[in-house]
């Protein structure tokens, strides 16, 4: 069984990529619309307004020997694209690895800094113009004023059948793969896909961990960058209370903050190949975003080598760790649910237990398997 793999961007530092580029084998083909990693399998797409250009598409896919096309990324994708796919008489996959399917801000925060019900009503209208501060404030004007707006915002009218549209791209589709059940429970409330979809957890390769030598104190790590959904601003809240002078959190990743706190260190970035060094730099993750997260690198790398986990509440960690006795949760968004679950880790520091890692995890090999028999089912 070979794959052929699209993605709207393929980065060195964004999950779903270094997902994408673990799973395909060394002969099979990546197609995608902007790459950082620069290899001869990765083949750039070029685009057409919003959408791949379906020549040159067609021209490349008919350069390709594959079996399963695997969507990793809806962005971009038309129906016209995946007709051109479906007369290659192949199957055709798609992996969510985020809601764009329902959400275009893909994370379900909307521009209010809120989390989203889903695509109901005029849900993604609203947000749109939540970006012109000088529109009228209330909805019950907005919603008189929407005949007018959509004269000079034809973006307005993508947001109205958006749902729609995507309806009808996944008609084509022949299994939707989710990595939990609380994103298929999430997403599927709006897709109404139950009858091919299918849940397997993402898997986690191997990673040489270092054994960590206990300190006196915990040091906290946070891997990420300073979006707002993220949640970065729960863990600074959080730190800002804590007393102890003699803890530390690292900063990894594209971190930006004012914060004048002698404990609080700034790592920075760092590439993929050195995630062990990054891993072996503290005891305990913090993993503090505010949306619901379809499933989290970070923390499988972080459950492999042993780490104690802080999860908000809001991610599938408990559904993803299952069993795991280094995870706790907090409540999302609360800086001081967070404040005292750190406060309870450093005074029973002594006592706890690191580096006894977590192996339930699928290999990428395990994985491929595992769609192999789900798309070539008679009885689903």
């Amino acid at each position: 069984m070979k794959f052929l793999h699209y993605i709207d961007e393929l980065n060195y530092d964004k999950g779903s990529s270094l997902f994408v580029y673990e799973l395909a084998y060394g002969d099979e083909t990546i197609l995608t619309t902007f790459s950082d990693i620069q290899e001869k399998r990765v083949k750039i797409l070029p685009k057409r307004g919003k959408f791949l250009n379906p020549e040159k598409f067609s021209t490349i896919l008919d350069d390709k020997d594959f079996d399963v096309f695997v969507l990793h990324s809806l962005k971009y994708i038309s129906p016209d694209i995946l007709m051109r796919v479906k007369k290659k008489n192949v199957k055709i996959i798609f992996i969510s690895h985020d809601y764009y399917s329902i959400c275009e801000r893909v994370n379900l925060i909307n521009n209010r800094n809120m989390l989203c019900s889903g695509p109901y009503g005029k849900n993604c209208i609203y947000c749109y113009l939540d970006k012109f501060p000088f529109l009228p404030i209330t909805r019950e004007l907005r919603d008189l004023l929407l005949p007018f707006f959509f004269l000079f915002l034809p973006r307005l009218k993508w947001y109205k059948r958006r749902k729609e549209f995507f309806s009808e791209i996944l008609s084509f589709v022949d299994r939707v793969i989710y990595p939990s059940k609380k994103s298929f429970m999430i997403a599927d409330r709006f897709l109404n896909l139950k009858e091919k979809s299918i849940v397997i957890k993402n898997f986690q390769r191997d990673i040489r961990c270092q054994k960590r030598v206990k300190g006196k104190y915990p040091i906290f790590g946070f891997i990420g960058h300073s979006a707002y959904h993220k949640g970065l601003f729960t863990v600074l809240k959080s730190f800002k209370e804590i007393k102890s002078e003699n803890i530390k959190l690292l900063l990894w990743g594209d971190v930006k903050t004012k914060i004048k706190d002698k404990r609080i260190i700034l790592k920075g970035k760092f590439k993929n190949d050195e995630i062990e060094k990054v891993l072996n730099s503290f005891d305990v993750l913090i993993f503090p975003s505010i949306w619901p997260e379809t499933s989290g690198r970070v923390m499988f790398e972080a459950a492999t080598c042993g780490k104690i986990i802080l999860s908000s509440n809001i991610t599938p960690a408990r559904e993803l760790l299952e069993n795991y006795e280094n995870l706790y949760l907090f409540e999302n968004r609360n800086h001081i649910s967070l404040k005292m679950l750190i406060e309870k880790i450093i005074k029973n520091w002594n006592s706890k237990e690191i580096s006894k890692s977590y192996k339930n995890f699928y290999t990428p090999d395990i994985y491929r398997d595992k769609i192999k028999e789900v798309i070539y089912d008679n009885k689903n």
